[in-house]
């Protein structure tokens, strides 16, 4: 079993050194196509896996306008609490006081 990249692999080496080496020697994996085929951010990988054009321009749009209305959305919490802040406090008391 090879070791994932830029892991610290142990190697047999003198007592004088660490016995850790980086794994650099090996070719850097394109983090771009790693991302894109392995994400769960729906659509992504659907965009990246199609090769047809004209799904890809679906795809695009519908990552385009999830991504807009998620944005959208945490304006408006935004606005809505600078608008309207809202101070929560509460008080404990005895249940013989509540009952008086």
């Amino acid at each position: 079993m090879s070791p994932q990249p830029g892991a610290l692999v142990y190697t047999e080496r003198s007592s004088d050194q660490r016995g850790l080496r980086s794994a650099e020697e090996e070719p850097r994996p394109n983090y771009s196509s790693l991302f894109q085929e392995r994400t769960t951010f729906h659509g992504i990988r659907d965009f990246h896996l199609t090769r047809v054009a004209w799904a890809r321009i679906i795809w695009a749009m519908i990552i385009a306008a999830a991504m807009f209305a998620a944005i959208h959305g945490c304006v408006m919490i935004v606005k809505e609490y600078l608008t309207r802040p809202l101070v929560v406090s509460f008080v404990i008391e005895e249940a013989s006081e509540l009952n008086a």
